[in-house]
């Protein structure tokens, strides 16, 4: 994301249009800790973290009324990252009565904790070797800065 816009290469991506982009951009958006308002005039605050924030005005900049998002699945449960668990969690009730979790933080915990993933739009068993390959990439990312850090 750069200027308020996502990009890949040199094309400019609508997160509408990738199914998968947008379900991790709501994910971001209710596994988080800022304390998000409308104001009179529409526009969205923010009140949390540099790192929170930064995910909710990424979200807004998508075009996900995050206010809208946070009333469709109400939260339920909040499981905070401590100093043996780098991973957030956040447990949300749907329209169906069912239960949603949204996880993020560290990659390598998170990918350990998981036992399916989106690919290619299909839900598939997460192997080993996918996750070796996750993390063979993460470590890619971060070495080339583009990564969010955990540190605010």
């Amino acid at each position: 994301m750069s200027g308020g816009q996502f990009i890949n290469g040199d094309e400019d991506i609508n997160p509408y249009a990738y199914d998968e982009l947008l379900k991790l951009i709501h994910v971001l958006v209710l596994c988080n800790e800022s304390q998000v308002n409308q104001e009179q005039d529409s526009e969205f605050s923010a009140k949390g973290s540099a790192t929170e924030n930064a995910l909710i005005y990424m979200a807004i900049s998508a075009g996900v009324n995050v206010t809208e998002l946070t009333q469709k699945y109400s939260l339920l449960q909040t499981n905070l990252r401590s100093e043996n668990r780098n991973i957030m969690s956040s447990v949300h009730g749907t329209d169906e009565q069912h239960k949603f979790v949204a996880v993020k933080g560290s990659p390598a915990e998170v990918v350990r904790i998981c036992k399916w993933w989106v690919k290619n739009g299909e839900v598939v068993p997460l192997t080993e070797e996918d996750r070796e390959a996750m993390e063979i990439e993460n470590d890619r990312m971060a070495g080339k800065a583009l990564r969010l850090g955990h540190n605010d």
